[in-house]
């Protein structure tokens, strides 16, 4: 059981952008840290997903799911991916993995909507998220509807409950499990990537010789029932748990550059650039879901 930590409460995906996409990081900072990694902080900060473009990723609003397909159409296998912000983030690696495999890939995102059965507070507005709650449902049917071969979900670890209660690692599982039960076909859950309770791209901006000193202390990258959160869901919902963290972390602490790649946009969204390496490490998960 956990109460939400201080540290995981977010606004809004759409507020944490225009709080981190348009700020501007130091030329010198930028400079000294070019020679190193071909992926600058101030360009870490804008590189999103192509959800964002194309209009993919729901707004808090919108309740109706887009129509967006991706990979290769009409194909003989249908692969979909559902969840928040932490499912959009992976996207450039579902994409690759869908491309080289000839699959059809459909995404159901939306800005802090986790797919559960739960009513979930709002993160800017502290209210019920109701159109959260809606756009499942939709979600759902839609799911319902394409029979996907393969339904893959992420949520963020901070879910806030609307009831206290629900508020802990075990309910939270649970309400993902019984989403995720209902989908039709094989189902898969990934672990949340790594959380840091500070801001990647500025940490690396202040000193650029020494990005060990912006690495990810274990007890962050496993905070607040992460883990245990998705292997509950994974035992309702007769899913596969897929863990990426050692692949990410490479061991403790987490680091944040890899190959010459800022890994992060902020505290807990990776870079599309890095996304993209990840393919075959979702393919090896997406094998073993299918197996």
């Amino acid at each position: 059981m956990h109460r939400s930590l201080a540290a995981v409460a977010r606004p809004s995906l759409l507020a944490l952008l225009m709080t981190f996409g348009g700020g501007s990081l130091p030329v010198a900072a930028i400079g000294a840290l070019a020679p190193a990694v071909t992926l600058s902080p101030q360009q870490a900060r804008t590189d999103r997903e192509r959800l964002w473009s194309d209009g993919c990723i729901a707004a808090e609003s919108r309740t109706t799911p887009l129509a967006c397909v991706f990979g290769r159409t009409p194909s003989s296998f249908t692969l979909a991916l559902v969840g928040d912000s932490h499912a959009s983030h992976l996207f450039a690696g579902f994409e690759g993995l869908a491309k080289a495999r000839g699959w059809r890939l459909v995404v159901y995102t939306k800005v802090s909507c986790p797919f559960l059965d739960i009513a979930v507070r709002n993160f800017f507005s502290g209210k019920e998220y109701t159109q959260c709650a809606t756009w499942n449902r939709n979600v759902l049917a839609m799911l319902k509807r394409i029979r996907p071969d393969l339904t893959v979900t992420v949520a963020f670890r901070g879910i806030h409950p609307m009831d206290p209660a629900k508020d802990t690692t075990s309910r939270e599982g649970a309400a993902i499990g019984r989403m995720l039960a209902k989908v039709p076909g094989r189902r898969a859950i990934i672990v949340d990537t790594p959380f840091s309770t500070r801001d990647i791209p500025t940490c690396l901006s202040r000193d650029p010789s020494r990005p060990r000193s912006c690495f990810i202390p274990a007890s962050e990258v496993l905070s607040v029932g992460v883990g245990t959160r998705e292997r509950v869901a994974a035992d309702i919902a007769n899913a596969t748990v897929i863990d990426l963290t050692s692949t990410i972390c490479a061991g403790f602490p987490c680091r944040v550059v890899r190959r010459d790649v800022v890994m992060f946009r902020d505290t807990h969204h990776l870079t599309n650039t890095y996304a993209a390496t990840l393919r075959d490490a979702l393919g090896a998960g997406m094998d073993r879901a299918l197996d």
